[in-house]
Parts: C-alpha cells; sequence; structure tokens
C-alpha cells in the first residue's frame, strides 16, 4: 500500500522528501541545517523555511517551541531553533 506522501507526490518526490526530513533531523539547530543546505533551503521574512525537493515541490517549516531566540529586528535567530514544524508542501509555486 502506498503511503500517504507516494499518493499525494508520487514515489520518487516522496522519497526526496524523506531524505531532507532525515537531514534536518541530523543537526543540531537550524542555523547548521541553513549552512548544510545551503541553496536548497530559504530563510523568508517571517520566519518561514522554505526548502526545495524533488522536481518542483517546496516543503515551508517554522520554529516551535519557546527556548529559541529572537533578534533585535523580531525575526528568529536560527541559531537557537532546535525544533522545526512542517506547515504547508506542495508545488513550489502553489505554497
Amino acid at each position: 500500500m502506498l503511503s500517504e506522501a507516494e499518493i499525494a507526490l508520487g514515489t520518487v518526490n516522496a522519497k526526496a522528501l524523506v531524505s531532507i526530513i532525515a537531514d534536518i533531523e541530523a543537526h543540531e539547530n537550524a542555523e547548521e541545517m541553513l549552512d548544510f543546505m545551503d541553496g536548497i533551503v530559504h530563510a523568508k521574512s517571517n520566519d518561514t523555511l522554505e526548502i526545495s525537493f524533488g522536481g518542483n515541490y517546496c516543503a515551508h517549516l517554522v520554529p516551535v517551541g519557546i527556548r529559541f531566540q529572537r533578534g533585535n529586528n523580531g525575526q528568529a535567530i536560527w541559531s537557537t531553533v532546535e525544533r522545526l514544524k512542517v506547515t504547508a508542501i506542495g508545488e513550489c509555486d502553489a505554497c
């Protein structure tokens, strides 16, 4: 039986998503992940991270919890973000 991700995204893109999630989990904080995934992940002005995967898909993630810090400009300090939550997955143009 196909998983929900395979049904929604196709097998190749679902596997790419699983790989991206594994890479995210392998890092201590979001800043390390941003450095590792340079060019794949983009920090948006609203504290959203957009990660490209597969053919033309993106996942949007936001910091969660109360232990991360914010700078004087109100933006998340990515080196203090240890937990992220997926808020959207879909075609890059549609997210």
